[in-house]
Order: C-alpha cells, then structure tokens, then sequence
C-alpha cells in the first residue's frame, strides 16, 4: 500500500469529522431467536420456491454466466400480482463465511448470537443526522442482525475509516495508515487501495490486526444490507401466474491486489445474491449429482416491486422499438410473451362468445386485435455462447409477435454494439416512433450503453427528421415525458 511506509503525522485538519456511535446494543440472555430466513423488519414477503433452473450460455469457457429461474410464489396461500415490466425484490444474506470472521474478529462470545438483541439509536440533538444504518430495530438476534441486515461486505468510505482508526493502538501503523487513507491528503492511495479492490469493513479488519472496534461502533458503521432486483421475464397471462421468471449474470470479477506500491495478484470477488441464487440452484442444475435424500425444495423471500412507467402501452397496436443487450433483454421477453398470450386471449373470448371457429373468422379477430410492430435490438459477445431466449426470440419471430430481431454479436464484428444497429436501421426507427406514434424501452448498463444508445437514437432524428442537435434532444426529451421513451438502466 506504502512502498516506505504510511506518513508519521497527518494533518488533523485534513480528515473527515470524527462521528461517535450512533447506536447502543444490549443482549436479553431469557431469550432466544433461532435462525430464520426472513429478514428484520420486513414485512409482504412472499418465500418463493425455486422450481427449475436453467444456464442461458453455453457451457464454453467463458467469463460471463447467465442464470434462468422459475420461482413459485403460491406457497403462502397466495401468489404475487404484477405486469409486465415490473421487478422482484430478493433480500439475499451475507456470506456465512463472512459473518463467521466478523464474530470471531470482535471476539463475541458464541451463547450472545442467538439471544435476543435490541439495537436502539442513540438520541442525539434535533441538528445531527445519524449516519449509520439502524433506528430502533425490533429484537431478534445478533446472528440475525449480522446475516440479514447489515451489509458486511459494502466498499468503506472515507469518513468509515476514520473512525476504525481510532480503535488502533495509538500512533501504530494501521492508525496512521487508516488515518492517511481517510485525509483529504490521501486520495490517490484510497483509490488504489480502497476503491480498486472493493475493501470492506471486514477487509479492513482483516489487513488492520490492531484495530479492535466495540461492536455498537462497528455497527453504527455498517450500512443496511438492500435487497437486490431481478426483472421479471414472464406474464401474468400466463397458465400458471404464480409462477414467475428471472435471468441474471452470475457476478465474479478480479481485482487487482496492491502490495507495497504493487500489484501482486488478483482478488476474487463474487456478487453476493447471484452467488448465493447460483448455490442454491445447484441441485437442480446438476440433478445427477445431488444426493438422493437431499432436499431440492428452496425458498428465498422476495418481494413485489412494481415499475413506475416502464410498461407496455395500453393499445397493443402502436408500435415498439425495444433496446436490450445481455440481460436487459430479459423484460422484453416478459413484454413479448405478454402479447402473444394477449393476442391468443383474444382470439379465445371472442370464439367463445359464439364467433364461427373457421379459419377466416379467426383471422378476422387477430386483425381487429392490431398488433403493432414489434422490433427488438439485441447484444451478445457470440451468437454461439451467450445469445440469451434465443430459442423464446425465435419463436416470437415464427408466431408474428416480434417483427424484427437485431442481433449485435461483439465479438463477431469489430466493436459492433446494439447502438450500431439503431443507426444503420435509422430510418426504420424514425419513422415507427415520429410517424406512427411508436414507443421506445432501453434497458440495462447505465454507464455506457443507454448513454450511447441515447446518442445513437438523437443522431437518428438528426439524420432522418432533419433536425438540428438541440432540436433532436428536446424530442426526445418530450418523448420521455410522455413516457414513450422509457428506460430501465443500472450501473
């Protein structure tokens, strides 16, 4: 980290105000919470069972894994309602290996994890603002608080660890390290140091041996563990509604480890949810390796989390320009098997209310239905690995629902992205959205992909409605606020 070494003062004047703890802890050893798998204080969970799981790339080496699930929401009596577009929430939990090291790190006694433990805050003046992630939580147990509240593995900020420092033996180097990290004269190495390798409160503990923190500081620290959102890739129409379909990439990446001014090694890291969905799922992805007796049945708590405006329009007839590389694409598919079923509901009413069965009535009513265009923009690296729903976006295509299928293969063609396919369909885009009322859905990466695709998409108003820059931009602009351009980005 300091190739000679952390500096031997730093300017007091140049670190960040020092926050007290910000909650007390107290443990009640007449009671006793035994682990369970519902977080604190939530409440309109429904505990989903994960019925099939599927890998949507191939099974060539590659960098990036995409899983498919089918979860079931009927086990609570009920089943989750929702529409196309909307997400589920799932509240996953930390690694158990993580919490295990937390606990031994604070040194706490095994008989407090599962007795009853109320954390409250500590009432400050009407001025202050409490930093920390806790009000006055219900009581549970520390083991509970610890695997389904905190988020012991979120990146440190600066203010976090200023605060560890002082839980360091005095003028040691951990304390001047921490304090140097955290000072406004040290941001290259936080950089280097803190943000390029992700550290957490439990990596700081883990490199810093003499930082021994009381357990109400620590917590006053942490911040709370969110749950984490899945599109959802099916339709309420569908013959079995309590059942519901989510894709995601399964998160590991490598990090560079900086030793001593170097980098020595790369650092593992994996997504918390998607690793632990993908452990779960394992017995059905390997069904011939699971033991006999073992149970396959899982539940996971989820939640319904309904969309703002990326929904389909009412009228099916106007048209739709979707944009969605990777897994964005995975909201369309909800989009277009939501259509078909739309369409084939259709068809069904109307022939039940005493409409002739012959093939010529029935194209009758599939022509009163007005389906509109429907053209999708999709990107892949490789056709051949990871072209997700191929065979649903095939069949889309066969049935009529879906009109055109772009495929991007990155990989295949030189820096070929779905924005390249916006442009080179230019025309056909200008004239879906401007003359026919169409609408547009971006979904996925926030950093790169919507931010070109947003340029590719004013270039084509430039070009085709002989527009300038600015014009361009206020159409579109007005078409977002008419929510006919709509997107669903992260990043």
């Amino acid at each position: 980290m300091f190739p000679s070494g952390p500096p031997d003062v730093v300017d007091a004047s140049r670190l960040p105000r020092l926050q007290p703890a910000t909650v007390s802890v107290t443990f009640d050893k007449a009671t006793s919470h035994p682990p369970t798998h519902q977080s604190v204080g939530t409440s309109g969970d429904f505990m989903a069972t994960i019925t099939k799981a599927k890998y949507l790339t191939s099974s060539i080496p590659s960098d990036r894994v995409v899983l498919w699930l089918e979860l079931d929401t009927a086990g609570m009596g009920t089943y989750m309602t929702y529409v196309p577009g909307d997400s589920i929430g799932v509240r996953c939990p930390n690694n158990p290996d993580v919490v295990a090291y937390f606990v031994r790190r604070l040194s706490i006694a095994t008989d407090d994890l599962h007795i009853g433990c109320t954390v409250q805050s500590i009432k400050k003046n009407a001025a202050s603002k409490s930093s920390g992630s806790s009000s006055n939580l219900p009581t549970t147990s520390l083991f509970q608080l610890l695997t389904h509240h905190y988020d012991l593995e979120a990146q440190v900020k600066k203010s976090t660890l200023r605060a560890l420092a002082t839980y360091c033996d005095v003028d040691s180097t951990d304390q001047r390290a921490l304090l140097y990290l955290s000072s406004k004269d040290g941001p290259l190495h936080f950089q280097n140091f803190v943000e390029s390798q992700h550290l957490s409160v439990v990596d700081i503990l883990r490199l810093f041996p003499t930082c021994r923190p009381p357990l109400a500081s620590v917590l006053s620290l942490l911040p709370t563990l969110s749950p984490r959102y899945y599109s959802l890739a099916s339709s309420p129409l569908s013959s079995q509604p309590h059942k519901v379909h989510i894709a995601f990439t399964i998160v590991e990446y490598a990090l560079p480890v900086v030793q001593g001014g170097t980098t020595s090694r790369l650092l593992r890291r994996r997504g918390l949810c998607t690793s632990w969905l993908h452990a779960l799922a394992r017995p059905l992805l390997h069904p011939q390796t699971t033991p006999v007796n073992a149970a396959v049945a899982v539940q996971i708590p989820i939640f319904h989390h309904p969309t703002k405006d990326f929904t389909l329009p009412a009228n099916p007839s106007y048209p739709l320009i979707l944009i969605g590389p990777g897994t964005g694409v995975t909201p369309f598919v909800g989009f277009l098997q939501h259509r078909q079923l739309q369409r084939l509901k259709h068809v069904d009413d109307s022939e039940s209310c005493g409409t002739w069965r012959g093939n010529h009535a029935v194209e009758l009513v599939e022509h009163a239905f007005e389906l509109g265009q429907i053209d999708l923009f999709f990107g892949c690296r490789h056709r051949h690995q990871d072209f997700l729903f191929q065979r649903h976006l095939d069949s889309f295509i066969h049935e009529g629902v879906l009109t055109h299928l772009h495929v991007a293969a990155s990989r295949e063609q030189a820096k070929h992205y779905v924005q390249h396919d916006v442009a080179e369909h230019g025309a056909a885009v200008y004239d879906l959205v401007a003359r026919q009322g169409g609408y547009v859905y971006v979904c996925g990466d926030g950093m790169h992909m919507a931010k070109d695709v947003h340029a590719a998409l004013v270039q084509v108003f430039v070009e085709h409605g002989h527009m300038t820059h600015q014009e361009a931009e206020v159409a579109w602009k007005d078409l977002a606020l008419r929510q006919r351009y709509v997107r669903d980005i992260w990043g």
